[in-house]
């Protein structure tokens, strides 16, 4: 992995509102780099980490805020296919389990 190496790292990230991949952006060694998102525990990725951190959030606090940023319409999306297909994911590759640490996130933070 190469910010294992110190070297940076190329990638696309991808833009859901358009279902579409995003310029190359770089991202250069530090002393702490922070990878996040759905699948960054995947377990052929695991083994390149010092540190997995597992958050979740109560899932009304979890719409609430889907709500506030993607607006009611979208939240009914997620809540019906994304959520759903993202908890069967972590349940199936048994990603909390394999995580060092898990913290459920609330506003009271």
């Amino acid at each position: 992995m190469p910010l294992k190496k110190g070297e940076t790292v190329f990638y696309r990230p991808y833009y859901l509102p358009k279902w579409s991949f995003l310029e190359t952006a770089e991202i250069a060694p530090c002393r702490v780099n922070i990878v996040e998102g759905t699948y960054s525990c995947h377990e052929r990725l695991e083994a390149y980490y010092d540190l997995k951190v597992f958050l979740t959030i109560d899932p009304v606090e979890q719409i609430q805020r889907i709500e506030k940023r993607n607006g009611s319409e979208k939240a009914v999306g997620f809540q019906k296919k994304w959520i759903p297909l993202e908890e069967l994911y972590f349940e199936k590759c048994r990603t909390r389990s394999r995580c060092d640490v898990c913290f459920t996130m609330c506003d009271e933070m």
